[in-house]
């Protein structure tokens, strides 16, 4: 009997031990999903710098056992064209996309893999190393943010307006496809 007594008392604090000041699978899971998100961040930065001088100045997500969605947020220091911000915007989600698709390694801490442009939101700030705006009409910011882009013009207000094309990554990729194509020479 009182080994019975003994044995589920031992039980009964091992339980709450555990719970009290233990891991739980769950969260350590969860902490190397996040070690591997940041991990992967950093990884981008350094990429997309030396690519298009582009800097990090943020991150974020929503990594809760897998990571669902990774966020990264640059300053870029020189203008960049109304016209040219399609080529740029889908460069750096190719960019993005290939380097986390090339590494299975990191597969296991995704929700979804292969990563698709879902899973990312990017967000590039345009202006003068000053912080202050470019010339009126040119671009302020432009993002990827739920498999669509966007951009903003600086106003004379100072303000920035939303001055968008409504294309989703896929229409955006095709149309910079197309427009990179040789003509064919007979």
């Amino acid at each position: 009997m009182r080994f019975t007594c003994f044995f589920i008392l031992l039980t009964v604090l091992l339980y709450f031990g555990v719970l009290t000041y233990g891991t739980t699978w769950e969260d350590t899971w969860s902490r190397k999903s996040d070690d591997t998100a940041n991990k992967i961040t950093k990884v981008l930065f350094d990429k997309l710098h030396k690519k298009y001088d582009l800097v990090g100045i943020g991150t974020g997500g929503a990594v809760r056992d897998t990571i669902h969605q990774l966020l990264l947020s640059f300053q870029l220091y020189q203008q960049v064209p109304p016209e040219e911000t399609r080529e740029l915007i889908i460069d750096i989600i190719d960019t993005c996309l290939n380097k986390i698709n090339s590494y299975p390694g990191w597969a296991y801490y995704f929700t979804d893999y292969p990563v698709k442009v879902d899973t990312l939101k990017i967000q590039v700030w345009i202006h003068k190393p000053d912080y202050s705006s470019f010339d009126i009409g040119t671009v302020s910011y432009v993002t990827m943010n739920e498999g669509k882009w966007y951009y903003a013009l600086v106003v004379p207000e100072g303000v920035a307006e939303f001055d968008s094309p409504e294309e989703t990554y896929e229409e955006a990729a095709n149309i910079l496809s197309a427009q990179r194509r040789e003509p064919i020479t007979k």
